[in-house]
């Protein structure tokens, strides 16, 4: 066992538990671009009108977009075609 600076014991601590399953990352705007076919000014006019996963905001100026929900909506895009 360690000791912190006073010299009393500590217990070990647990390696911090990473799951890197991905089942749904936060996307840039470049990714969204990708992955969604359209260019930015048809992202949020998309998303004005209620027809695009809304992007949030994780922290200062980054936006970003949620990878399952932008996929769902390529799938429904996809499936809606005739």
């Amino acid at each position: 066992m360690k000791t912190n600076p006073k010299g009393a014991a500590r217990p070990p601590q647990e390696p911090f538990a990473v799951d890197y399953g991905f089942d749904d990352r936060l996307l840039p705007l470049a990714a969204v671009i990708e992955l969604a076919g359209i260019k930015k000014t048809m992202i949020y006019r998309l998303m004005r009108e209620g027809k695009f996963p809304q992007s949030c905001k994780p922290g200062g100026a980054a936006t970003r977009w949620s990878e399952r929900e932008v996929k769902t909506w390529r799938e429904k895009v996809l499936a809606e075609r005739v």
